[in-house]
């Protein structure tokens, strides 16, 4: 007997947002024309930089310690605002560590004390962001523990924007790239760990 599919099911505004936005940038598509290059020089100004970086060490990362390695991420932060901007073209940073930047600083939006609308806008903003530089690394076919971390963060801000189907989504894939790196096994000296077994300890 075929299933009879819901009219609500292909009408569902929630539903429609929850794919556009956490669905579609899983694989590899999106609505923007615009050259996912650009996300390189998308950073906002300096001072959102640290003010977003703080609020995420001070008010998220205490109850959510998936960067493990946050002094190190911030010592490259502030690295890049003392080194001045650069042009898409010319940008030398790690794509990596730039996505892994990018849903920090989402993060930090959403538990920062701006109006509701700003905190939405900023924190999708960057969201997007994050996923467009996840494309251009091709961390589907290609992961690594930044890779795990940026969609460990982008998970929690997609389930507290209110979109918990793409979060659903979003988890299982992170676990199957985990799987991948073998974060799951414990360390075997015949066989050489993708990632060093204290860091996989802490991604687990």
């Amino acid at each position: 007997m075929a299933r009879q599919r819901s009219p609500r099911s292909r009408n569902d505004p929630a539903r429609q947002s929850a794919f556009e936005t956490g669905i579609l940038p899983l694989l590899g598509i999106s609505d923007d024309t615009a050259s996912s290059a650009m996300s390189f020089s998308s950073l906002p100004s300096d001072q959102e930089i640290v003010r977003l970086f703080e609020v995420f060490r001070q008010r998220a990362h205490p109850f959510h310690v998936i960067t493990y390695d946050l002094d190190h991420i911030e010592s490259r932060a502030c690295a890049l605002v003392t080194s001045g901007r650069v042009t898409a073209s010319e940008c030398p940073e790690d794509p990596r560590w730039l996505y892994l930047l990018h849903a920090i600083l989402a993060t930090g939006a959403q538990f920062s004390e701006l109006s509701f609308h700003k905190r939405l806008a900023l924190s999708q903003q960057h969201t997007k962001h994050a996923f467009d530089l996840l494309r251009c690394t091709d961390y589907l076919a290609k992961p690594t523990k930044e890779a795990i971390q940026t969609l460990l963060l982008l998970g929690n801000v997609l389930q507290n924007d209110m979109k918990p189907q793409a979060a659903w989504v979003l988890g299982g894939t992170t676990i199957r790239l985990a799987q991948c790196l073998g974060i799951h096994k414990k360390p075997d000296r015949l066989v050489p760990a993708l990632i060093p077994p204290e860091e996989a300890k802490y991604l687990r």
